[in-house]
């Protein structure tokens, strides 16, 4: 079990705050899941951790087997099996062909035999199949939290167990909060058990704030706080890198009584869109981090440094992502080892 993220205990704090459907033939049912909700405000399954970076098919369901069922990286492909079709057994669905699915949707070699008369097609269909029902199975044990970031960059194999798993008429306890972008419409979007938060832009105020932070400073100068703020459009990522472009060429500047600043330069240095922020940001890495942070981008949001090492061909892939690191353009993620964009738009 780990420690709820921060984020999540807030969309935790916020989903006990709706006003549920006093008419709804489920009440009690989801009265219930509430009061599962407050006994997991310290614990939280493995599967319940936000999932980011879902070019590859399957990707999210791939990161939650692999925590469901304790696999690390560099175990051989006897432990991993072993791994699997214990908690297989665990759930009722031991047999070699679901042992099979599982390992090759690892990418790993499954038994010999294991899925002998399937073609490629019935193979992902049949995983997928498994994937639904070892999820509904968990979510009847215990309360899930699935969280999924970018859900518009979803793979339709994905997209497909989910939506299986949302349109099923069997009590789950499960709670999915995904992030998207306006212009993705998820095809169970009418279902009566999903609820639709459209956020709104970032006032003045706050949009001030996260500039006072990237800036260091308590307070700002009117104008240049105003001059930013309409440049931001209420995007706190457009905020965060105009701050980011200023300070970095010089034109804003801590002083001995506050923020220097010339604000003509600013207001004709500021770029037009986060596009071309972004862009300048990516320019000023030298060739060869270039062209890795690019390599990095059509593997996924989230990459490993063995499967970048192994595109690039690169010896030192550190050194090559180091730069990218000190730009701000990606971070790692935790004890995993791996890296993840800033945001979907540095990845495309």
């Amino acid at each position: 079990m780990r420690r709820f993220p921060p984020r999540l205990r807030e969309w935790l704090r916020w989903f006990r705050l709706f006003e549920l459907p006093q008419n709804n033939r489920k009440q009690k049912r989801r009265r219930s899941f509430r009061l599962e909700l407050d006994r997991l405000e310290d614990r939280l399954s493995p599967a319940a951790v936000p999932i980011v970076g879902l070019t590859a098919p399957l990707t999210p369901f791939i990161d939650i087997l692999r925590r469901a069922t304790g696999i690390r990286e560099g175990e051989s492909e006897s432990d991993i099996a072993r791994k699997l079709a214990g908690g297989l057994k665990f759930q009722g669905l031991a047999s070699d062909r679901n042992v099979g699915l599982l390992l090759n949707l690892l990418g790993l070699k499954p038994p010999d035999g294991a899925l002998r008369g399937l073609d490629g097609v019935l193979i992902g269909l049949r995983t997928i199949d498994l994937l639904v029902e070892l999820l509904k199975i968990a979510c009847r044990y215990m309360p899930v939290v699935i969280v999924i970031e970018d859900l518009h960059c979803i793979d339709a194999a994905s997209e497909e167990v989910l939506h299986r798993v949302i349109m099923s008429d069997d009590d789950l306890k499960v709670l999915m909060v995904f992030t998207r972008r306006p212009d993705h419409l998820a095809p169970w979007k009418d279902h009566p058990g999903v609820t639709t938060l459209e956020l709104a832009a970032l006032s003045a105020e706050d949009t001030t704030a996260i500039l006072r932070s990237r800036l260091g400073a308590t307070s700002l100068p009117e104008a240049l706080a105003r001059l930013m703020t309409d440049k931001a459009e209420g995007n706190p990522l457009f905020a965060e890198e105009i701050a980011s472009y200023l300070v970095e060429r010089g034109m804003v500047r801590r002083a001995a009584d506050g923020i220097a600043y010339d604000e003509a330069a600013v207001a004709k240095a500021l770029p037009g869109s986060i596009l071309s922020l972004l862009t300048a940001r990516v320019d000023r890495l030298p060739p060869r981090d270039r062209a890795t942070l690019q390599a990095a981008s059509v593997v996924g949001r989230q990459f490993g440094r063995g499967l970048l090492a192994a595109v690039t061909g690169e010896d030192d892939i550190e050194a090559r992502l180091s730069a990218s690191q000190a730009l701000g353009l990606i971070r790692s993620v935790g004890r995993s080892g791996d890296f993840i964009f800033k945001h979907v738009l540095v990845q495309n």
